[in-house]
């Protein structure tokens, strides 16, 4: 799945399920956690783009749960604890976040926590928005964010707390996939 179709607002859940279904909810969870960090480091107006975005993903979720796990009232549950972490993030700031702090630099622009920048390698990279060469290769160029690495994952540590401990349930407890 390409980085355009995980935020393309109008992409429909691809219900065919001659597919593990697993596989199809780590996909979407993925989803949801890079459109919740995102929102964690950017300003009010970007947050809520980027909370109708977790929408067709948290819908493709219900559905999974509905046809493949008989409408778990657990999984359901777990949805919508997620669900209302995600409105929680989204109205961080009471809409009034002007800050955008997506390249990684500086400080959250709400909690004040430093914003973390982590590299492809999964240790903690230096803030820093310039994509580094390893070995001599340059990394890929985000189309959406030039000069971005497209593996680097930008969040606040404070402000994702909520959403990453209800995605950690949904997925471990609810839907029993080890991430």
């Amino acid at each position: 799945m390409t980085e355009s179709d995980r935020l393309n607002p109008d992409r429909k859940p691809d219900l065919n399920f001659d597919w593990d279904p697993k596989d199809r909810i780590s996909q979407e969870l993925e989803r949801i956690l890079n459109l919740a960090n995102k929102m964690t480091v950017t300003t009010s107006t970007n947050r809520q783009i980027l909370f109708q975005l977790t929408k067709s993903p948290i819908e493709a979720l219900l559905k999974i749960n509905q046809s493949h796990f008989g409408n778990s009232d657990l999984i359901r549950g777990f949805i919508a604890v997620l669900a209302k972490s995600l409105l929680t993030v989204r109205s961080l700031g009471e809409g009034q976040i002007l800050d955008d702090r997506s390249d990684g630099n500086g400080s959250c622009p709400d909690c004040d926590t430093v914003i973390q920048s982590i590299s492809p390698d999964q240790s903690t990279a230096p803030n820093h928005s310039t994509p580094v060469s390893r070995n001599g290769v340059e990394p890929p160029v985000n189309e959406f964010l030039p000069g971005k690495d497209v593996a680097r994952i930008i969040y606040c540590p404070s402000c994702s707390l909520p959403y990453t401990a209800a995605l950690q349930l949904l997925s471990s407890q609810g839907f029993g996939i080890d991430r």
